[in-house]
């Protein structure tokens, strides 16, 4: 299933001039998105947005459209670095070139759009609930799936999320009390040759939380490449968070938060990291990534690009933890400090192609 924040490209004859249509989805919750649509008139700022964001063969491809009147009155989407002709957005019946034919098009692809979105939720969402159903149930009982239905039955309302699909805002299940543990117990990673972990890492603060467990970095690379389309380049590395203050005030990062909204981890990135998996994500160039990083601050576009990015990662978390979180919108820890994030906190992470950090940090 592609990503949800995917975006799509559209080419269509109107009003007398070529226009170029982008949808996208913009997150909301950590699990609703809502369809965003934008227009370019005219060949020449079509032309110009396409070099700017990279796309050399849909800029090149777009001669070869726009030369034929015969074109006229056909869609042509983006696929592959090509213009395909979507013949069937044509309905004879109406008149080809008419804002009839275009509204109606226009209403489809945002219908398609929406269903992607509550699609992927009810997916994320089920994932949730059978982890839930896994860790709550009596082991005596976890095969019977009499009990299984009952138990999803009782807890979850999803049932009124699937009797009404149509609907984009999202839902949140009941929480489960976990059976209660002895105190001394806490749950380790076994370290293994490509993880990154921190030396004598234990939570530090007094909060009671047992720690998350975290997830394979072999496993958030993968996540990555699905999400980009393509294999990022980035590596396990060993290197921990910044010793000082100072250094942790410069970087970057998502809270995780339980189904209580308290703080129970984090995802960390630096400002080099933010660009290239935040830009790369926003179809930027490797130019243009290069000279906004210059700056030294985060651009806004490449913000909540990375807030994605932490969110899709945030879904590789839960699929090993035995707690549930959601990652928040990405701040600036110097403007948002957490105070309890420190170097000797439990953490693994990976760099990517150009030494941008990333970790996933357990409170």
């Amino acid at each position: 299933m592609p990503a949800p924040t995917e975006r799509t490209r559209r080419l269509e004859w109107r009003h007398g001039q070529w226009s170029l249509q982008i949808s996208e989805l913009v997150q909301v919750e950590r699990d609703s998105y809502l369809p965003r649509q934008r227009r370019i008139e005219g060949v020449e700022a079509i032309r110009s947005h396409l070099a700017r964001h990279g796309e050399d063969s849909l800029a090149r491809g777009l001669n070869a459209v726009v030369s034929d009147p015969n074109h006229r009155g056909i869609g042509f989407d983006a696929v592959d670095g090509k213009w395909v002709p979507d013949r069937s957005a044509t309905m004879p019946s109406l008149p080809v070139q008419g804002p009839d034919v275009t509204a109606r098009v226009s209403a489809l692809n945002a219908e398609i759009t929406l269903l992607k979105a509550t699609v992927w939720g009810l997916t994320e969402r089920l994932a949730a609930v059978e982890r839930r159903v896994a860790h709550a149930v009596p082991a005596s009982t976890r095969t019977s799936s009499a009990t299984l239905a009952a138990f999803v039955d009782d807890r979850d309302p999803a049932k009124s999320l699937l009797a009404a699909t149509s609907s984009p805002v999202a839902f949140r299940e009941a929480p489960v009390v976990p059976t209660p543990e002895p105190a001394q117990q806490v749950t380790r990673d076994a370290p293994a040759d490509d993880e990154t972990e921190a030396a004598d890492a234990l939570p530090l603060d007094d909060s009671g939380f047992a720690p998350l467990d975290l997830p394979l970095v072999s496993d958030m690379l993968q996540c990555l490449k699905v999400l980009l389309g393509a294999d990022p380049g980035a590596k396990s590395t060993k290197q921990g968070l910044p010793a000082t203050q100072e250094g942790i005030g410069a970087l970057y990062g998502s809270c995780l938060l339980d189904d209580e909204s308290q703080e129970r981890g984090a995802l960390i990135t630096d400002l080099r990291a933010a660009y290239d998996l935040g830009g790369a994500l926003m179809g930027w160039t490797p130019q243009a990534i290069a000279q906004k990083l210059e700056t030294g601050t985060l651009d806004t576009e490449v913000g909540e690009g990375m807030s994605e990015v932490m969110n899709n990662l945030s879904g590789v978390i839960n699929r090993v933890s035995s707690t549930h979180t959601r990652s928040s919108p990405l701040q600036a820890l110097a403007e948002r400090p957490m105070t309890w994030l420190s170097a000797r906190c439990r953490a693994r992470g990976f760099v990517t192609k150009s030494q941008g950090h990333v970790w996933v940090v357990s409170r």
